[in-house]
């Protein structure tokens, strides 16, 4: 059987197209072995799931389906060190005081070069406010950026699985893997 939609996919599984969607991604119950798919790449990279409630059929609103794009940004190894600070913490406590080092992207720098990245690589008009950047470099996700544009509600998830600090060479890249959610194709 051939499935050409996430709402033939829906139907078969008796659940909603959302939902469906999520199981497929995060390859939720094994589902990735029982569709014969062996990674992520087999994954189609942009798709639509279109809403249950399509009630409002305004032209003056937003379309109410969501879009899906996955992406990769490409950094020099140069570049993205020079985005990575080293900032030291020292626990204000007289009893027991503390100092701990950790990683952070140089603040007022690190946004806008993201910004320009996903522009050169999505060619999107949005504007990404971005929440909150996470480095980790002893855990399985080395840095994550999670980021939103206010205009249409999309989400953006920037995942960089590898320390750029193991790169081999200068002209090796760091690939950051991006996930671009939402009402995006609205013009803005």
């Amino acid at each position: 059987m051939y499935i050409r939609s996430w709402e033939d996919f829906s139907k078969l599984i008796d659940v909603s197209k959302k939902y469906a969607y999520l199981l497929v991604t995060q390859n939720r119950y094994d589902v990735w072995s029982h569709m014969k798919i062996t990674s992520n790449n087999d994954l189609v990279t942009e798709s639509s799931v279109t809403s249950d409630d399509d009630d409002n059929d305004s032209a003056d609103e937003m379309p109410s389906s969501i879009n899906v794009s996955n992406f990769y940004i490409s950094f020099s190894k140069k570049e993205i060190l020079t985005l990575i600070r080293n900032v030291e913490y020292e626990r204000k406590d007289d009893r027991n005081p503390k100092e701990r080092t950790y990683q952070i992207l140089a603040p007022f720098e690190w946004t806008h070069v993201v910004q320009e990245k996903f522009f050169t690589e999505t060619r999107s008009c949005c504007c990404i406010a971005f929440k909150r950047c996470k480095i980790q470099p002893q855990g399985v996700v080395y840095l994550k950026i999670e980021g939103s544009c206010k205009m249409c509600d999309s989400n953006f998830v920037g995942t960089l699985y590898n320390d750029p600090n193991n790169l081999q060479g200068d002209e090796d890249a760091a690939k950051l893997y991006c996930v671009y959610t939402g009402n995006f194709r609205y013009a803005h």
